[in-house]
């Protein structure tokens, strides 16, 4: 088990060209620009292989983590003169496999 070890930020929405999505709403969809943080936390970790030589290294890591996705400043921006429709935050899972593999001269 891995907790408190490593921790995702990501920010999404600060730079232009910003970030855009399309909400449906009862009548039609409305284009709404927003920024949103992802915190991402790794809960459990598992290398199944390491391999090591004189002149080549390579590893497997299994993460299984979750996090969730918080939508802030959102502002509707076509049709214009439309609400902004609420936006929720997103719980998610997720599972990366990463494969590291290096030569030495």
């Amino acid at each position: 088990m891995v907790l408190g070890r490593e921790v995702g930020v990501t920010l999404y929405g600060l730079k232009s060209p910003r970030d855009y999505i399309l909400v449906p709403t009862a009548n039609s969809s409305v284009a709404v620009e927003y920024q949103s943080t992802k915190l991402e936390f790794p809960f459990l970790e598992y290398r199944p292989s390491r391999k090591f030589s004189q002149d080549q290294s390579s590893s497997i890591l299994i993460q299984l983590s979750a996090g969730v996705d918080m939508p802030h400043k959102a502002k509707s921006i076509f049709p214009i003169g439309e609400p902004t429709p609420e936006l929720k935050p997103i719980w998610f899972t997720s599972i990366r496999l990463m494969f590291n593999w290096r030569h030495y001269l």
